[in-house]
């Protein structure tokens, strides 16, 4: 009697044990696949009753697509047990991953699986996630190693937005001040577009443009070191009106910036746009921040290369022009000094006695070549003036037709062999120039047509209205300038490359101090493109506004 009721007391208090077991715990009568018994897991899980549960099949359990899985073998299931994986429904419908750990064993003489089912849906949003992970890193770490062989911005600004994170950008810049900002009070004035791409990899007209950062623009981004998010374009409290109005026309709805810091300065952003709201995530741009990093001292470094490149240029450039003015010094002073020197000690030998009318040549001789060393003196501290900002200017309203007044006695003397032709409309407005400086541009430019155009051609000068501007264009009908010499033809110290045309008298200074003076004077100076011999050197004046 005391062994039967130890034995009952043993059943309860395994009976005991299966009900408040955590796992879900099944009894399957193998012949046909019925649950004789369920736990309390059981029926949490599933969401029937225990009633419900014991009038159902296992296969019942079972999702549609899992019907012919393993659960074939269940029913050879013996004492070692059968462990596998699959997805069981709950009464609503919904599924869910599970382990299923399922014992053979005959219980009364008969046939019966103990199914333990463990839900590992936990477990298996960690393996997801542990694989987006990976996956992640490996991406991370092919990007990063593409930005390090990139070469250029854009071809950095492209890696980064091949990321799988960014794939619903559909647009991207990278931007830079223009001037790195280091310290909180030093704000940047505006940003210049360094590279831009599209959706399709192009580069849209926005790429090299400049764009003033106003006070609402810049109160978003005074947190330096923190990347910028606006989900929703639409709905975004305190976006600045201009903000919004751009964003609106790049049809963006979600915005993001990213700030590409280096060198221990904040010199630019990346600017991500997305035509639906919500496409960019925190955590997105938390795991993009290391590429971006990278692209920020890739650009930082490549910017230092091509400053450094260009500097070099510069200095070959200053050197080249040293050594051409030097070149130019010994030759064009000399010949002049040469001519002076020798008449002077001409007139004071005392073994001859030369008669009036050849010692005033001789005086007249000296006398000009003197003011040919004026001439050049002057333009040499002209230039240097201009490249030093110091010139001084001194505009004021003017009519083109009394600057040319103040030039003519010079431009009859130039044109002595050529025909001279002024056509200026008495209608024009007047312009806003210092009267001396521009009859020195206009004589400098006649001059120029009368060295390189054959004798007896005509020298064309005319004027028209050209919106808030007064054109003024010297025509001549010499050989022309080539395309290859428009490139440096106003470039100190530059001439032609024939040698017809660098037997010219002059130190190559006409052209450089023509485009300093007028561009000192809010103008511009230019070749025009003309049909057939010749050449047309033009200019623009502001008109005097009323």
């Amino acid at each position: 009697m005391a062994v039967i009721k130890q034995a009952m007391a043993s059943g309860r208090r395994y009976q005991l044990l299966l009900e408040n077991a955590h796992d879900i715990v099944l009894f399957v009568r193998a012949s046909d696949g019925c649950i004789v018994e369920a736990n309390r897991s059981a029926i949490e899980a599933y969401g029937y009753t225990r009633d419900e549960l014991v009038q159902l099949r296992i296969a019942d359990l079972r999702a549609p697509e899992t019907r012919n899985a393993i659960y074939g073998q269940m029913g050879v299931a013996d004492t070692h047990g059968i462990l596998f994986e699959t997805v069981h429904r709950r009464k609503d419908g919904s599924t869910f991953p599970v382990e299923v750990n399922s014992v053979g064993a005959t219980i009364y003489g008969e046939r019966t699986l103990m199914s333990v089912v463990r839900d590992v849906t936990a477990r298996k949003r960690a393996e997801q996630e542990r694989e987006v992970a990976l996956s992640r890193t490996v991406e991370l770490y092919e990007n990063s190693r593409r930005i390090g062989l990139a070469r250029e911005p854009g071809e950095m600004l492209r890696v980064l937005l091949s990321n799988s994170m960014l794939k619903s950008c559909n647009r991207a810049a990278a931007a830079v001040f223009a001037q790195p900002w280091k310290k909180a009070g030093d704000t940047p004035s505006d940003l210049h577009i360094l590279v831009a791409c599209d959706e399709q990899g192009d580069v849209p007209a926005l790429a090299g443009q400049s764009f003033e950062i106003d006070a609402g623009v810049l109160a978003l981004m005074r947190q330096r070191d923190e990347p910028l998010l606006i989900a929703d374009a639409h709905v975004q409290p305190g976006l600045p009106a201009r903000l919004r109005q751009y964003l609106d026309d790049m049809g963006s709805r979600c915005f993001a910036t990213l700030p590409l810091v280096a060198g221990g300065a904040w010199y630019g952003l990346l600017a991500l746009h997305c035509r639906q709201p919500h496409q960019i995530s925190e955590t997105n741009i938390r795991h993009i921040q290391g590429l971006v990093d990278q692209a920020a001292a890739a650009m930082h470094n490549a910017l230092l290369l091509e400053a450094e490149a260009k500097a070099r240029q510069e200095a070959e450039r200053a050197n080249e022009l040293r050594l051409r003015f030097l070149a130019m010094i010994s030759h064009e002073l000399r010949t002049p000094l040469t001519s002076i020197k020798g008449f002077a000690s001409t007139l004071l030998a005392d073994d001859v006695t030369w008669p009036p009318q050849d010692q005033h040549e001789f005086i007249r001789t000296i006398d000009e070549e003197a003011d040919k060393l004026t001439d050049m003196i002057d333009q040499i501290l002209d230039l240097s003036r201009l490249e030093a900002g110091t010139l001084r200017i001194n505009p004021k309203p003017l009519s083109l037709e009394a600057i040319t007044n103040l030039a003519m006695a010079q431009l009859n003397a130039i044109t002595r062999s050529h025909t001279l032709v002024i056509d200026i409309p008495a209608q024009l407005p007047g312009v806003h120039a210092d009267g001396q400086r521009i009859a020195q541009v206009l004589t400098n430019l006649v001059d120029n047509a009368s060295k390189y155009s054959p004798k007896h051609t005509t020298i064309t000068v005319d004027a028209l209205l050209d919106g808030a501007f007064v054109q003024v264009n010297v025509r001549d009908e010499g050989r022309g300038i080539s395309p290859e010499e428009r490139r440096y033809v106003f470039e100190a110290f530059r001439r032609g490359g024939e040698k017809s045309i660098r037997n010219k008298k002059g130190a190559g200074l006409g052209l450089a101090i023509c485009k300093g003076l007028i561009e000192a004077h809010g103008g511009r100076l230019w070749i025009q493109e003309r049909a057939g011999p010749g050449t047309t050197i033009s200019f623009a004046l502001p008109i005097v506004r009323i």
